[in-house]
C-alpha cells in the first residue's frame, strides 16, 4: 500500500520594513488559526525579526502578547527609538523625505552622524532590541525551518543565513545601512539587503518552495512634493528603487499579502496593535485563494508568468 501525498504547504517570504513589519504577525495569527500549515520561513530584516519568533515558537498569540508587551516596557523606551519631529504636531505631514527617514533627530546632527560615524544609531541598541524580541539560540535548530537574508558589503552580493548564532544573523538582516552598523559574523560584514531585495521570493523557490506567499510592506510610495538636498533626492530615489524592485519581486510569488499600512515611517511605534491587525485584515482577504491553491491548484500564473521572459539571476550564496 502506497504512502498518502504529503500535506502542501506553504513557503512564507517576510519583507522588511521596520515597525511595519508588525504587520507579519497578524498575517501567521490568520494563517494559523485557519490551519494553513507553512513548511519553511523566508526573512529579511524586520521579516527576520518576526519570523524567526515564529519559527521558534509557532503559536501567534503568544507572541503577539509578547511583542506587544515589550514594546510598552522600560526596557524598550530605554533603546529610544520612539521619535517626535521636534515642533510638529501628531500626524502632521512631513513634506521632506530626510525628514521622514531622521524622525526626531535634529537634522543637523543626524547628517554629522552619517558623515563622521557608521551610523546614526549604536550597533548595541539593535542588539538589545534583538536581543528582547527573539532571544538566543541557532537557526538550524527552529521548529520550523527558517532563512534570513543579509547583504555581504564586502563581497558585493546577497547572502542566505541558515545556520549558526540566531541573534546575529537576524541583527545583521535588521542592520539599515547607515542606521545600524554592519555586523561582522564568519569572516562576512553584513548589513540589511532590503534595498536591493525586500522580499526575497527568488530564494524561496530555490530552496524548493512550491506555494509561495509573500508578504508585503511596502505597497506604496507616499507623494512627496519638495527635495530641499541632494540626500533627499539620494533617499527618494532608494525608496522609490525598492519600491520598484519590490514589485517585480511580487510578480515571482503565486499569492501576495499587502497589509494596508498607509505612509506609516518604519520607527514609528505609536499604535502597535493596529499594524498587527493590518496584517491580520490583509491575510484574511487572501485564505480562500491560498486554500484553493493548497487543495490541487498548480504553480499559479503569479509564478510562472512573472518569471517568464525575465532572468531568475544567481541564487544567494548559503553560508554554513
Amino acid at each position: 500500500m502506497q504512502n498518502p501525498p504529503p500535506t502542501p504547504k506553504l513557503t512564507l517570504v517576510l519583507g522588511g520594513g521596520g515597525v511595519r513589519g508588525l504587520a507579519h504577525l497578524g498575517v501567521l495569527e490568520v494563517l494559523e488559526e485557519e490551519d494553513l500549515p507553512i513548511e519553511r520561513i523566508v526573512g529579511t530584516s524586520a521579516g527576520a525579526i518576526i519570523g524567526s519568533m515564529y519559527a521558534r515558537r509557532p503559536v501567534a498569540a503568544p507572541l503577539i502578547a509578547r511583542v506587544l508587551e515589550f514594546l510598552s516596557s522600560s526596557a524598550f523606551r530605554r533603546l529610544n527609538l520612539k521619535f517626535e519631529l521636534e515642533g510638529r504636531s501628531a500626524g502632521a505631514p512631513r513634506t521632506s523625505l530626510l525628514d521622514r527617514i531622521l524622525h526626531g533627530l535634529k537634522r543637523q546632527l543626524a547628517m554629522e552622524l552619517l558623515f563622521r560615524r557608521p551610523s546614526i544609531f549604536s550597533g548595541d541598541i539593535l542588539r538589545r532590541l534583538v536581543g528582547g524580541l527573539v532571544g538566543d539560540g541557532h537557526i538550524d535548530e527552529t521548529v520550523i525551518p527558517l532563512f534570513i537574508t543579509a547583504l555581504d558589503l564586502v563581497e558585493g552580493e546577497e547572502v542566505l543565513l541558515r545556520d549558526g548564532d540566531l541573534r546575529s544573523a537576524v541583527v545583521a538582516s535588521s542592520s539599515v545601512p547607515g542606521f545600524f552598523p554592519p555586523v561582522e559574523r564568519e569572516g562576512k560584514l553584513l548589513s540589511d539587503a532590503g534595498l536591493i531585495n525586500n522580499m526575497p521570493v527568488q530564494i524561496a523557490r530555490d530552496l524548493g518552495g512550491e506555494h509561495v506567499v509573500g508578504v508585503s510592506l511596502n505597497a506604496s510610495v507616499e507623494r512627496i512634493e519638495e527635495f530641499p538636498t541632494g540626500i533627499d533626492v539620494i533617499f527618494r530615489s532608494e525608496e522609490i528603487g525598492t519600491k520598484l524592485f519590490n514589485d517585480r519581486r511580487k510578480k515571482e510569488a503565486d499569492i501576495v499579502i499587502e497589509p494596508a499600512l498607509g505612509g506609516l515611517y518604519w520607527l514609528e511605534f505609536r499604535d502597535p496593535a493596529a499594524v498587527i491587525e493590518a496584517g491580520a485584515v490583509a491575510a484574511r482577504e487572501k485564505v480562500a485563494e491560498i486554500r484553493e491553491r493548497l487543495e490541487g491548484g498548480s504553480r499559479g500564473s503569479r509564478g510562472e508568468q512573472g518569471r517568464a521572459g525575465e532572468s531568475r539571476g544567481e541564487p544567494a550564496d548559503a553560508e554554513g
